[in-house]
């Protein structure tokens, strides 16, 4: 299990248990469930590789993202990701940590049009003129 130091970060990844620490069981509920919705084909192979995660972006509300249309790069968030378990002993059922990884996530940005368009307007924006 990973350790913070004293003035140290933790380095990512940390790598969690690999059968159920309560039991010592190694029948997963969540990866089982996954595999079946991929057999059955309503999950994509890709989906989920490392079984069920728990996604959490840390960031401060109060403290807004910039996001301009002139930028070079996207902009990014941080993320936690918690991949997780649950035994599939009957007894037990207990959730436990698989792994922790943290990364900075590029934020998609939607492709707007430039301008207002709209009915009676240039595609680019703005009113055409008159010729009169």
């Amino acid at each position: 299990m990973a350790e913070e130091k004293a003035g140290k970060s933790l380095v990512f990844p940390i790598q969690g248990h690999d059968k159920c620490p309560h039991c010592g069981g190694e029948e997963r509920i969540g990866r089982s469930k996954i595999a079946e919705l991929k057999r059955d084909g309503l999950l994509e192979e890709h989906m989920f590789p490392k079984g069920p995660v728990w996604a959490m972006p840390l960031i401060d509300q109060s403290k807004p993202i910039h996001i301009s249309a002139l930028s070079i790069s996207k902009p990014k968030i941080p993320i936690l990701q918690v991949y997780w378990d649950i035994c599939g002993n009957p007894e037990c059922v207990g959730i436990y940590v698989t792994a922790v990884e943290f990364i900075m996530q590029e934020i998609n940005l939607p492709k707007a049009p430039l301008g207002g368009g709209g009915m009676g307007r240039n595609p680019l924006g703005g009113y055409p003129f008159n010729k009169g």
